[in-house]
């Protein structure tokens, strides 16, 4: 009983189909007919109303969506354009020689790279915060802002010190040496001064690679770029911060940018 009502109810869908076909095509050419226009307007009414719906459910709208809660690009600071400019370049010959020498010498130097990125977020949350005072909700929050930049700096020693007695030990003592270049976020007062005492203190180490390799040498290059940086990053700091770096004094609480950076 069921088969036969679906059989008969499809043949109707069809026969109205082409009466609805039709109609359409004498409503198209009604005028031709020479029918009177309220005559056309009604033919054409019939047709839209035997018209047959769709079955199918209609198609979701679809809407752009530019990620889940996407926050809105905001402004970086011109220091921090030039930290980025001289991470791309100042560093750049450095890290691709890393690379080439690859094993722990490499594994290092990544490191050294999150040491930057790690200061550019330092860099970000400083141009949004007062500077803090010596109250130990603010001296928290600085020790917490600090951190990450510890925790880099401990990792570089700790490739150092696990590779006592191999034969990449100079190259990695001297990273290790020059790592102190990473605080100069710490420094109030000619922050370049920081890199220039830095090179001085990776020159010990480094000094002894170039004696145990020749000129020209993939490691003796290595030791060369690594110099380079240190002068890079000198240039770098007396252009973005000539009288040291300056915190925001119409900033929030740095607690509280940290805290909102960190959401």
């Amino acid at each position: 009983m069921a088969m036969n009502s679906l059989h008969n109810i499809a043949t109707l869908i069809k026969r109205l189909e082409a009466v609805t076909s039709r109609l359409e095509d004498i409503a198209t050419s009604a005028d031709s007919l020479g029918l009177h226009p309220d005559d056309a307007h009604i033919v054409k009414d019939i047709a839209t109303t035997l018209a047959p719906v769709s079955t199918n459910p209609p198609e979701p709208q679809r809407q752009y969506s530019g990620g889940a809660m996407a926050r809105p690009p905001e402004d970086i600071p011109v220091d921090v354009t030039l930290l980025d400019s001289f991470v791309k370049t100042g560093m750049g010959p450095f890290f691709e020689l890393s690379h080439k020498i690859g094993g722990v010498v490499a594994e290092q130097a990544a490191f050294l790279r999150k040491g930057f990125e790690v200061q550019r977020g330092i860099l970000l949350v400083i141009s949004k915060a007062k500077k803090p005072h010596g109250d130990n909700v603010a001296e928290k929050a600085y020790k917490n802002l600090l951190q990450p930049m510890e925790d880099v700096i401990s990792s570089i020693r700790r490739i150092q010190q696990e590779n006592r007695g191999t034969p990449a030990f100079n190259m990695l003592s001297a990273v290790a040496d020059g790592s102190f270049a990473l605080t100069w976020t710490t420094v109030e007062s000619r922050p370049w001064k920081q890199a220039e005492e830095s090179l001085t203190m990776a020159q010990f180490f480094g000094n002894k690679v170039l004696k145990e390799h020749p000129r020209g040498s993939l490691e003796a290059q290595w030791v060369e770029t690594y110099y380079a940086l240190f002068g890079e990053l000198a240039s770098f700091l007396r252009e973005a911060y000539p009288y040291g770096i300056t915190w925001n004094s119409q900033g929030d609480v740095l607690g509280n940018v940290i805290a909102g950076d960190a959401a």
